[in-house]
């Protein structure tokens, strides 16, 4: 992949790349629309960042989706932000400015995008929910969906149907016998 070979020239070893969780972040206004489970256009439609922390594989990408369009920026550099939590990355051939902000150990739970345009310059988060002790970050919000909102018997007409979460990575929903991948980003308008 190019943007692997870019990475490898900008930062000096694999033990550069963070080891950070994949995270998906959103359009802030998207997330409150998801949360309130009435309109899951803005998630499927909207735009979405994934940051890709992988020391295996060698790669620093920041992936860029709207809709069905997927475009990969490869982390130049990546430096201490304001606060302890910040991270700035400058990715792609015009050099964006990510700004991160990370909650624990190295979860993306915030960022903020300036000159990538195609209106993807603004500010994401991640699905996330409060629960004891600690808040619970998801890594996409299909996974919160997944775990949160469909497990359980659900009414179809009359029979009763069973939904289980059976996978995390992708998302598989359980529906009776049948095995499901779940996408938002998939779903018929």
């Amino acid at each position: 992949m190019v943007a692997s070979l870019v990475l490898a020239a900008s930062l000096a070893s694999a033990a550069d790349i963070p080891a950070w969780r994949p995270v998906t972040l959103y359009p802030r206004p998207a997330l409150e629309r998801l949360d309130s489970r009435f309109d899951l256009s803005p998630i499927r439609d909207g735009p979405r960042v994934t940051i890709v922390a992988d020391r295996a594989e060698g790669i620093f990408d920041v992936v860029l989706e709207e809709g069905a369009r997927r475009e990969t920026l490869a982390v130049a550099s990546v430096a201490p932000g304001n606060d302890p939590s910040e991270r700035v990355l400058v990715a792609g051939e015009a050099g964006a400015c990510v700004r991160i902000r990370l909650a624990g150990a190295g979860v993306p739970i915030e960022a903020s995008l300036e000159g990538v345009g195609r209106g993807f310059d603004r500010d994401y988060a991640a699905a996330s929910r409060a629960a004891e002790p600690a808040m619970r970050i998801f890594e996409s919000a299909e996974q919160e969906l997944l775990e949160d909102y469909l497990p359980g018997s659900w009414d179809a007409g009359g029979r009763f149907v069973e939904l289980a979460a059976a996978g995390s990575r992708p998302p598989v929903v359980r529906i009776g016998a049948g095995r499901f991948f779940l996408s938002i980003a998939r779903a018929p308008a």
